[in-house]
């Protein structure tokens, strides 16, 4: 067994043993398990909830395998193909398109407010990145209709083309 699989298989495990440790433990624990691995940290939100959880108004939802990322897909060749159909993105005008290259480097440059940042808060949204408290997308505040930021990325998984939605506030793709 190389290295990789190694890995692999020690993440599978411990994840594994996480899951089928949770099964035992109280559901506000269950929960909690549950946001963590949908999410960086827990907000007051997300506490409230829990504490409501614990006096049993409310029955929270537990742990399962969609909450658990596959250990074996940090593996596949994943590139990015476009950001696209941006909508109450910072000052990002409606219907660009942020395309990437299949080989090699996408440079994206341009003059400070050129939008530049407000594509890279997306991106970090859209595939999960840890990012600091404050790095949110922000709608554009320049814009008369009121509205949620939301986009649309393609990416290619192994050479297969997928797409996803992302909306603030939903659950991230």
């Amino acid at each position: 067994m190389n290295e990789d699989e190694l890995e692999i298989s020690d993440e599978a495990s411990a994840l594994g043993h996480i899951l089928r440790w949770s099964v035992d433990q109280p559901a506000w624990q269950r929960d909690a398990l549950h946001r963590l691995a949908l999410q960086t940290a827990l907000d007051s939100a997300d506490l409230s909830e829990l504490v409501a959880i614990c006096k049993g108004s409310n029955a929270g939802v537990p742990l399962d395998t969609s909450h658990i990322r596959d250990p074996g897909a940090g593996h596949a060749d994943v590139t990015l193909g476009a950001l696209y159909n941006l909508s109450h993105v910072n000052a990002l005008a409606p219907g660009e398109r942020l395309s990437f290259a299949r080989n090699g480097l996408t440079v994206v440059y341009g003059d400070n407010g050129a939008g530049k940042s407000g594509y890279v808060r997306v991106l970090k949204q859209v595939c999960r990145a840890r990012s600091p408290k404050g790095d949110t997308v922000l709608p554009n505040i320049y814009d008369s209709a009121a509205g949620i930021p939301s986009a649309s990325v393609d990416f290619f998984i192994g050479g297969q083309k997928r797409s996803a939605q992302w909306r603030r506030g939903d659950t991230r793709p």
